[in-house]
Parts: structure tokens; sequence; C-alpha cells
């Protein structure tokens, strides 16, 4: 269980270059206006490195837990999907 969090959270911590791209590209979607989709956009997008830290924290804390603390640990990756999902209609 320990390899599958460190490896995830490795995965992570790759993935903050991409996440920042991303980041500035949901910042360019406020230039065309404060409308709900690109507020929703940007928001999630921005909180995206806050949910990945404490999924981490909460898994490592329920590590007793297996099932609880790799649940906890996708946290961040189901995150990635609701981001991408609402991408895909603006």
């Amino acid at each position: 269980m320990k390899i599958y969090l460190i490896s995830l959270q490795l995965l992570y911590g790759a993935a903050i270059p991409a996440w920042v791209i991303v980041w500035l590209i949901a910042l360019m979607t406020l230039d065309a206006g404060f409308q709900l989709w690109n507020v929703m956009f940007f928001s999630l997008t921005t909180l995206f490195p806050v949910v990945a830290g404490l999924s981490a924290v909460y898994a490592w804390k329920s590590l007793d837990h297996p099932r609880r603390a790799a649940m906890i640990n996708a946290l961040p990756i189901l995150w990635t999907a609701l981001i991408f999902y609402y991408a895909s209609y603006m």
C-alpha cells in the first residue's frame, strides 16, 4: 500500500508543470467574462493542488485502513476528470 501511495503522489508531483499550463489557460478564460463555466473551470483548476495535498495527508493518516487510503488518494484523479469534463463544455 505504501508503494501505491508513493507512486501516485509522485505522479501528482510530476503533473505540477502541466497543471501550471492548464491554470494559465484557465486564467485566460476569465478574459471572456465572468460566466459560470469560466469561473467554475478556473476555481476547479486553482484548487487542484490543495486537493492533492490534503488527500495525500489524509491518505497517509488513514494508512491502517488500506481501502480508505486508496479511495482518498484517488480524489485528485477524480478532480482532474471533473476539470476535463467542465473544459469539454466550454
